[in-house]
């Protein structure tokens, strides 16, 4: 190089050393011939190729970094490293940012750059990383910096995502209330006839209804479809919604309801002491189930173990003691202050005691199925298929015993978990146990953000 990145001896010393660890597996896969592979070493290949580019990708992107430090960006007529690769090399000015992003992660995130090294995260969890970080404190992104980069070496981009939603609203909980709010200062119903007296609807609802009628809809179509086979899913839908509107205490209609999970606020709570019914900060600690305007018991708000800053994480966690955020079923995150108000206005409570190491302290055993009870519960702390890498929602899947039966598992909330139908039938068709793969329980079971806020 004729500029002066080129004099930067020991700056890319790390990234060199990638680049051998590369033409190492590069030269393995070369020399050997593609037939002497099964699928499963094809696929083993082909993620090891995919990890591999990923590792070369950040290389690029230090390069690019280290290159625009030492003012290599104002050459040939380019103002930026990014308009000098897009220019030159054909690259979109938008993968061009992220290979930067990589590049400079060293600064800013240093516990990634450390993970990109090692291929064990791709440029997508910094490219979210990034984004995510800009809606918390510095200070307190500093602080859970390593805890997120061990987070997204567990985790798909998709399923980084998720919790980085869940961390942002634990780190600053004020401005995802004033998000909640404005979402519901968006909803608007719009019906309008055309010519021929067709009414035409649209709109927004509100996240915490949305999710609940939308779901509701969805399961009730399904059932239309079941009886009727010339039925379409749009068709279906439309019929279900009139019906869940004209005659809602018909056979078979599922009215819509919302479950909320929540960790407690009060670690008296924990011990089994009842708190004070007539505290507002106590009265959310508990678990709720009330009506509202769209049916019957509508809310399901279940206590949470208190996050302690000692706690040790635990990979293969079945209790509801990493929940660090209320959220739905569905996945939808529900403020505390808006569950309180729900509370304040007449919500009837139950609750469902923890002990300490957060399992339900009446988690009976039940017979071979889990009981309606029980599904509930598993589908609040689970929210989605526990197979690695699937996010098929709980909606879609089945309460399957992690240990099963035949060896002696219980049926019991705290050996159940989501999988949804096709892993279900791959378990135990290959008599195999994914186990629980949400990193959400080992990402807060020991986040260094919560012990701040307490």
């Amino acid at each position: 190089m004729g500029s002066s990145a080129g004099n930067q001896a020991g700056v890319l010393d790390d990234e060199r050393a990638v680049l051998n660890d590369l033409i190492e597996t590069l030269q393995a896969v070369r020399d050997a011939q593609p037939g002497d592979y099964s699928r499963e070493e094809m696929a083993e290949v082909a993620v090891g190729l995919s990890r591999g580019s990923e590792r070369l990708a950040m290389v690029a992107g230090r390069y690019l970094a280290v290159g625009e430090t030492n003012a290599c960006s104002y050459t040939k007529g380019q103002s930026t490293m990014i308009g000098l690769v897009n220019a030159q090399g054909r690259m979109s000015r938008a993968r061009a940012a992220s290979l930067r992003r990589a590049g400079t992660a060293l600064y800013r995130f240093p516990h990634f750059h450390r993970a990109l090294l090692a291929g064990s995260i791709t440029l997508a969890h910094v490219d979210l990383m990034t984004r995510w970080a800009k809606k918390a404190d510095s200070g307190q992104v500093a602080v859970a910096e390593e805890a997120l980069a061990a987070f997204a070496v567990l985790t798909t981009p998709e399923e980084f995502e998720l919790g980085l939603r869940q961390w942002v609203a634990v780190a600053n909980p004020n401005e995802h209330l004033d998000e909640f709010i404005r979402a519901q200062a968006r909803r608007h119903l719009v019906l309008q006839k055309d010519l021929f007296d067709n009414v035409h609807v649209s709109g927004v609802l509100e996240p915490l209804f949305g999710e609940q009628l939308a779901e509701a809809v969805r399961a009730n179509a399904q059932r239309l479809m079941a009886d009727d086979a010339d039925l379409g899913i749009h068709t279906a839908q439309h019929d279900a919604l009139v019906q869940l509107v004209l005659d809602p205490n018909g056979d078979g209609v599922k009215l819509p309801g919302i479950d909320i999970l929540s960790p407690p606020h009060d670690p008296d709570d924990l011990a089994g002491n009842d708190p004070d019914p007539t505290s507002d900060d106590n009265t959310p600690t508990g678990g709720i189930v009330f009506g509202n305007d769209l049916g019957t018991d509508a809310f399901c708000y279940m206590l949470g173990r208190a996050h302690r800053a000692k706690k040790t994480p635990v990979a293969h966690d079945r209790s509801f003691g990493s929940v660090c955020y209320p959220h739905t079923v569905g996945g939808t995150l529900v403020p505390p202050a808006m569950i309180a108000e729900l509370v304040r206005r007449g919500a009837r409570v139950r609750r469902h005691r923890l002990d300490l190491d957060g399992d339900l302290v009446n988690d009976h055993v039940t017979g071979a199925e889990f009981t309606a009870k029980q599904k509930r519960l598993i589908r609040l702390r689970d929210q989605h298929c526990q197979q690695p890498g699937c996010l098929r929602p709980a909606s879609a899947c089945d309460a399957d015993h992690v240990v099963p039966r035949h060896r002696g598992g219980p049926t019991a909330v705290s050996n159940g978990q989501l999988l949804c139908r096709f892993h279900h039938r791959w378990k135990h068709r290959n008599d195999h146990d994914p186990g629980p793969s949400s990193a959400l329980l080992r990402l807060f079971a020991n986040s260094p953000v919560t012990p701040q806020l307490e």
